[in-house]
């Protein structure tokens, strides 16, 4: 498509450039042919009055008053195999220290895809981590959330589903990450593991943007096939740079201080997951909560566009107790699905166990747990629904369900 002149910049806001744009719409590319540099390309994100908002993919450094607006063919990165084993930033750029990507070109925006191209939810998602696998298995395709307070083993959690997972390709989203850990991600990425990063020292808007990339490659490598977990860390993070990015452009704040438009963003960015007829994505977010999570916007708005919810408690972590996820508060709307009746029973017994155990743990701990027959199985397996629960992973699904199916025979005996 030719670019073709039709406004100009008439100042800067922030992160956001406004020119006379006649006829713009919301979502459309732009080019802005700089005087003091290349061409930096964008995206309309509001309009009034013949004038439009526009969101840059880059730094704005040398845009000045009255520096040419064009429109612009669709915004499209090179993504799918290319992206494969790299690991690149916001706009494409490598951050793997390799040359430019090179290959087919994708929508950074895919298209929704409709209830009517979603298949059922139906096969296991195995990740090596027993308590995952027996007690609250994810089914694939399947949208999960990892809530939890600061220091309690998030990050932990999926570098060992990441590392563990069975699935054809892994894309890491890393938004507002610290430069550390992210250094970390990418130094350990596979010949399966796609790494999309922007740190907590860049912009909203490249913050943003590195989640639509990370849900673009799955989306791409989906469509070629394959069998996607997309791992985001973090949504909370995302939503906080989504939220900056809208109050730039003027929207007023709602719930929890957060733009009222960034729940349509957090819905839109979480509903390209799941299973069609070529492949599937699982996605699997991180969610900081701190303190009660059932007033945080956030955390009780995912709560609903998610299927699932993997809660981890600061009081295990601080016992060194990882996986640190506590199993009566977390839940999996896709087991019964995914899983066979023998293993949803097996799970149900075991979760029933633990259920007797916290509510007598202060009578046990007096001498005063009484003759309850459950309860005293319960009390007798304490040992081994403590090593089902945590200590080593990456255990082979086979093995999980024999340990599950034998664990809850005992409890029932």
């Amino acid at each position: 498509m030719i670019a073709v002149a039709a406004g100009r910049v008439v100042r800067t806001m922030g992160e956001t450039i406004v020119a006379a744009f006649p006829g713009a719409c919301v979502g459309a590319c732009v080019r802005i042919r700089r005087a003091a540099g290349p061409p930096l390309r964008g995206s309309v994100a509001s309009v009034e009055r013949g004038r439009a908002a526009i969101v840059p993919f880059g730094p704005a450094t040398g845009i000045a008053v009255g520096d040419g607006v064009e429109t612009d063919e669709e915004d499209r990165l090179v993504l799918g195999f290319a992206a494969v084993r790299r690991a690149v930033g916001a706009y494409g750029e490598p951050l793997d220290g390799c040359a430019p990507l090179r290959g087919l070109r994708y929508p950074v925006r895919p298209a929704p895809v409709s209830p009517l191209q979603r298949a059922p939810v139906s096969v296991p998602l195995c990740t090596g981590i027993r308590v995952l696998d027996g007690l609250l298995t994810l089914g694939r395709g399947a949208r999960i959330g990892t809530f939890g307070p600061p220091g309690s083993g998030k990050s932990q959690l999926l570098e060992e589903i990441a590392r563990g997972v069975v699935a054809d390709a892994i894309v890491i989203g890393l938004v507002g990450e610290r430069g550390r850990e992210a250094q970390q991600w990418i130094a350990r990425r596979d010949a399966r593991t796609t790494i999309v990063c922007a740190t907590s020292d860049r912009p909203a808007r490249e913050r943003v943007r590195a989640a639509e990339i990370a849900v673009a490659q799955a989306a791409a490598l989906r469509s070629r096939g394959f069998h996607v977990l997309l791992v985001l860390d973090s949504l909370a993070r995302y939503a906080s740079a989504a939220s900056d990015l809208r109050r730039t452009l003027g929207e007023a704040p709602g719930r929890g201080g957060y733009a009222a438009g960034v729940w349509d963003d957090v819905a839109g960015l979480l509903e390209i997951a799941g299973e069609t007829a070529e492949g599937s994505i699982t996605l699997v977010c991180s969610i900081l909560t701190d303190g009660d999570d059932e007033r945080d916007p956030l955390a009780v708005a995912a709560r609903s566009y998610l299927d699932g919810h993997v809660l981890l408690s600061a009081e295990l972590a601080r016992a060194g107790r990882f996986p640190a996820i506590d199993v009566l508060a977390s839940a999996s709307r896709t087991m019964a699905a995914a899983s066979g009746p023998e293993v949803v029973a097996a799970a149900a017994a075991v979760r029933q166990a633990l259920a007797l155990l916290a509510a007598s743990e202060d009578f046990r701990a007096a001498g005063l747990a009484g003759e309850d027959p459950a309860l005293t199985r319960a009390a007798r397996c304490v040992g081994d629904l403590d090593a089902f629960r945590f200590g080593v992973q990456g255990t082979p699904i086979v093995q999980t369900l024999e340990r599950l199916r034998d664990l809850a025979q005992r409890l029932r005996a």
